[in-house]
C-alpha cells in the first residue's frame, strides 16, 4: 500500500512538472523576462527547490530544475489551496463550460 501512495505522489509531481515546464516554454518563446510561478502544491515546491533531488529518476523534474537554474529568472512560491484564486476561478470556469455541453 505504501509503494501505491508513493507511486501516486510521484505521478502528481511528474504531470505538475508537465504543466510547469509548458509554461515555462510559453514564457520563453513569449520573450518574458521574469516568471513568478505559483502553485498550492508545496510538495512540487519543495521538490524543484531541492538541488538534492537532481539524483532522483525523474527527468521531467532535472529538466526543469535545469531551466531553472541556468535563466535564473524563475521564481516558484507556494501559494495555499484557499488563497489560490486563479485556480478557483479556472476551475469555475471548466465546471460553467461543461454545463452548457
Amino acid at each position: 500500500m505504501v509503494w501505491l501512495i508513493e507511486d501516486l505522489e510521484q505521478r502528481l509531481l511528474v504531470e505538475c512538472c508537465k504543466v510547469i515546464l509548458d509554461g515555462m516554454i510559453t514564457s520563453l518563446s513569449n520573450g518574458f523576462n521574469r516568471v513568478v510561478i505559483h502553485t498550492d502544491n508545496l510538495e512540487v515546491v519543495q521538490a524543484l527547490q531541492d538541488d538534492l533531488l537532481e539524483d532522483s529518476g525523474i527527468t521531467i523534474l532535472k529538466r526543469v530544475q535545469r531551466i531553472m537554474s541556468t535563466e535564473r529568472r524563475w521564481l516558484i512560491r507556494h501559494i495555499p489551496r484557499e488563497e489560490n484564486r486563479v485556480a478557483v476561478c479556472l476551475v469555475k470556469l471548466s465546471v460553467e463550460g461543461r454545463t452548457g455541453l
